[in-house]
């Protein structure tokens, strides 16, 4: 009869549990945009990365730390495509310390069941990227 009880009492507590992370993960997958959002994230940091590198070549990169925000027009040519019911926002600016190159944000925010949603990525574009792109070709 206690064995009953402890298998019961187990079963409750592991039934619960199971509940509650079912629910998380529910929350966590939500309506499927953040994997798009992801999606577009890292496209656009792609996009950026190679309208950088067209930048270094033509000179137009300068030093300066302040942040420098690229349009989503501008990485059109570059295969990004924003999607209209998300807000992509990609920043650059020279590094302050550390090796020479620039520092790259790209933070996209949609609406998920009535939030706000945030996803953002950095990466570094180094004048070592450059020239290994160079030598490849």
């Amino acid at each position: 009869m206690e064995v009953l009880a402890s298998l019961a009492i187990a079963a409750a507590l592991l039934i619960g549990v199971m509940g509650y992370f079912t629910t998380a993960y529910a929350g966590v997958r939500q309506d499927g945009t953040r994997s798009h959002a992801v999606s577009q994230t890292v496209q656009a940091m792609e996009a950026t990365r190679a309208w950088l590198m067209d930048q270094y070549t033509q000179g137009k990169l300068d030093t300066s730390t302040q942040s420098k925000q690229v349009q989503p027009a501008d990485l059109a040519s570059y295969g990004f495509v924003a999607s209209p019911n998300m807000n992509t926002t990609v920043t650059y600016g020279y590094a302050q310390s550390g090796p020479p190159g620039w520092e790259i944000t790209v933070t996209t925010t949609w609406q998920s069941r009535g939030q706000l949603q945030t996803y953002q990525i950095t990466s570094f574009f180094g004048k070592y990227d450059h020239a290994k792109s160079r030598a490849s070709q």
